[in-house]
């Protein structure tokens, strides 16, 4: 057996050097894991998290891992260890996996380096680049895929690190939760309501001077506020939860609402604009409807980003 040769790996490995699109991939997984590590830790704002430390431990622990997989893939293809393009294609797939969940999510409206087309080219890139290392030729030759080997402190490295992040988020989500419903059930059961305060057990509102409010009960056992201002202006108010507040969310919530008479009207949209509020966000649109009596319509949504409630504004 040549000196230069170790257990396990291919006889054909040592004496070829790695080039092309491998090294490129190479450096690649490398930058992105430092990367993926540092950004985290120098941008990190532990109010986000609502002090959960179990949420920020996760999120952090996971940038640690992406970087520590990234380098040890990296020493293993340098080293040419049969193990090597297993590490690569678990890199990658823990990559994608993180996009897909940023997109499912819609984490990355909030983060700039996450915006939606960077994660849909780094979906497209981790799909690539899976495809690469399986079809490739260089990689053949220099990782036969008969002397290929899976060692089981891989195993147990990927599994604890995905048990560990999983407890921290698990854990997280529902402590987060737990607190928040107690705290709005709370603040709900001590609420004092005045002269002019309304509220249906989720959100609670005051009424300007001069308007008159009703409340009225639907079958599924939920309520929802009219309002009078006039004759002429009407006011709807209904809670809920929900914390999908896309484009396309608004999209549905506002043709479900949208008065069916009018549809046959031609219509303006007036104002169509987003507003980043304390506690989470407001989608609002106004329009008008050419009708023998030209109608107006303002619609809102506001999202609580911490209980998770949204309120329905129709005027």
């Amino acid at each position: 057996m040549n000196n230069f040769q170790k257990l396990g790996e291919p006889t054909n490995m040592r004496n070829q050097n790695i080039h092309g699109w491998l090294s490129f991939f190479l450096f690649s997984i490398s930058v992105g894991g430092i990367f993926s590590f540092i950004y985290p830790i120098v941008t990190f704002k532990f109010q986000e998290y609502e002090f959960n430390y179990l949420l920020a431990g996760g999120d952090l622990f996971s940038a640690f891992s992406l970087c520590f997989i990234s380098l040890y893939a990296l020493i293993a293809f340098r080293k040419k260890k049969a193990n090597a393009v297993f590490l690569g294609k678990v890199y990658i797939i823990l990559c994608l996996v993180s996009n897909l969940l940023a997109l499912i999510l819609g984490s990355y409206e909030y983060n700039v380096f996450n915006g939606l087309t960077q994660v849909v080219r780094s979906i497209i890139w981790t799909v690539i680049w899976y495809t690469y290392l399986c079809k490739s030729e260089q990689v053949k030759e220099l990782f036969p895929v008969a002397q290929r080997k899976v060692y089981k402190r891989d195993y147990c490295m990927l599994l604890s690190l995905i048990l560990i992040y999983a407890s921290c988020f698990v854990l997280g989500t529902y402590s987060s939760q737990y607190f928040i419903d107690l705290h709005e059930k709370n603040a709900i059961e001590n609420f004092q309501l005045g002269e002019n305060d309304y509220t249906d057990g989720v959100i609670a509102f005051t009424a300007p001077q001069g308007i008159t409010c009703e409340k009225y009960d639907t079958e599924d056992n939920t309520s929802y506020h009219e309002l009078g201002v006039s004759d002429s202006i009407n006011i709807t108010i209904v809670s809920g939860y929900d914390t999908d507040n896309t484009d396309q969310a608004f999209e549905t919530y506002w043709k479900d609402w949208q008065d069916t008479d009018m549809e046959t009207y031609k219509m303006n949209v007036l104002a169509n604009k987003k507003y980043k509020i304390k506690n989470g966000h407001c989608r609002f649109r106004a329009t008008r409807y050419e009708a023998e009596v030209p109608v107006i319509w303002e619609f809102a949504l506001l999202f609580d980003k911490h209980s998770g409630k949204v309120c329905v504004f129709s005027c």
